[in-house]
């Protein structure tokens, strides 16, 4: 029994702990909630771990602790789930104001419906394993498998799904944050060229790589959009993610670019 809670239920916990960092950033508070919830789960493993391991112990009370630690495992789960709904329900609600026919706000609210759905789930089976203080093992056993069952075939396909929905908004803002700090860099070195205090093209290369990326990061969020809000199916459907993923990556490089940009303007003008 030991082996099962310690790699099916810590099968559930890492697909806690992995969705959280696929989504675009949230609240502190938000995060806070799931770091407390991960550290709960931890220590309940913890204390599983002392229980087995306590030689002190006769077999009945080794029994009856063990199953107490490991309702407490479940129960620290499914918190830790409803914290999760929680986290992904604010960094929907962030998104920009859809037009209530648009295919955006019928997605978020396809979204929302579902993380309702989540929730009250999450919420029956806590409310479940709480109302039976003193469950079996295999009560115990029965409830953990089919949580762990429904997350992996109902829950984390609809969710990969929103994480998706919500990065393609959040990379487009940093597209656009990224294109703005590029028309500002280029309009100060052409005035410092004016001026004659920067040499003529001294960082040209550096401005036309940045515009490249932005170009190739924008074509890729393209692919992105095309394959969340497209309605007709296609014959190779894509994961969004790859192209949101590579678009990131070439805007973090242009980004990194042009500091190296901004730096070197720094040092050219003799300034700290």
């Amino acid at each position: 029994m030991k082996s099962f809670f310690k790699f099916g239920l810590m099968g559930m916990v890492a697909g806690l702990l992995a969705q959280p960092v696929l989504a675009a950033p949230t609240t502190v508070a938000v995060n806070e909630d799931l770091r407390a919830g991960t550290q709960k789960i931890e220590q309940s493993q913890d204390a599983l771990v002392t229980i087995e391991d306590d030689a002190t112990l006769s077999p009945a009370e080794r029994s009856d602790k063990g199953i107490a630690a490991r309702r407490d495992i479940v129960l620290n789960a499914l918190a830790l789930s409803l914290d999760e709904v929680a986290s992904i329900k604010a960094n929907l609600a962030k998104l920009p104001q859809f037009d209530d026919k648009s295919r955006e706000k019928k997605l978020q609210d396809k979204f929302l419906l579902e993380l309702e759905n989540f929730n009250k789930y999450y919420s029956n089976k806590s409310e479940q394993v709480k109302n039976t203080p003193d469950p079996t093992l295999d009560a115990i056993k029965t409830t953990a498998q089919e949580i762990i069952d429904y997350r992996e075939t109902v829950y984390n396909p609809a969710v990969k799904s929103m994480i998706d929905f919500t990065l393609f908004f959040y990379n487009n803002e940093v597209i656009t944050a990224v294109g703005i700090y590029l028309d500002k860099i280029s309009a100060d070195i052409k005035r410092f060229e004016k001026l004659n205090l920067l040499k003529p093209d001294l960082f040209k290369a550096n401005l036309e790589k940045v515009a490249v990326l932005i170009k190739s990061a924008t074509g890729l969020q393209k692919q992105a959009g095309e394959a969340i809000f497209g309605e007709v199916a296609v014959e190779t459907p894509i994961d969004p993610n790859v192209p949101i993923t590579e678009s990131l990556n070439k805007i973090r490089s242009a980004y990194a670019t042009l500091l190296q940009t901004l730096n070197g303007m720094r040092k050219s003008l003799g300034l700290k």
